[in-house]
């Protein structure tokens, strides 16, 4: 019979803790993107085992982020299956046009099918400065 100690269980811990939530690879929270030119978002989702991410729309909403944004991309499927990855590149776009500068929160809507195959959905923000 052999035993396993907890010891050699933590370096699971990241991986596990990894897989609990979304992770915004790209931009960095705190970062500053163009006002008017198409920036990186990678978006990894915790998804994982009985649930299945399905899609996610990104807005960009001024921050704090309440309620509302401008849609970026809506629907956007995985680059990759098992660990769910999302690409684009987004450029940014504003309520009545022109451009505008400051905090803003891109957000994502991930939906994806939770345990037994119900619908839901998770949203996610990440705070950024456009300039």
């Amino acid at each position: 019979m052999k035993f396993t100690s907890i010891n050699s269980l933590l370096y699971l811990l990241p991986a596990a803790l990894l897989a609990s939530a979304g992770v915004f690879n790209s931009p960095a929270a705190g970062s500053t993107i163009s006002s008017t030119e198409p920036f990186n978002l990678t978006f990894t989702s915790g998804k994982y085992y009985k649930e299945q991410s399905e899609s996610i729309t990104v807005l960009l909403a001024p921050s704090p982020f309440t309620r509302t944004g401008t849609t970026l991309v809506k629907d956007l499927a995985p680059s990759t299956v098992g660990i769910y990855v999302y690409y684009s590149d987004l450029t940014p776009s504003y309520f009545y046009g022109g451009n505008t500068t400051g905090l803003f929160d891109i957000v994502i809507l991930e939906t994806y099918s939770a345990y037994s195959g119900i619908p839901a959905t998770d949203v996610w923000t990440q705070t950024v400065t456009i300039a």
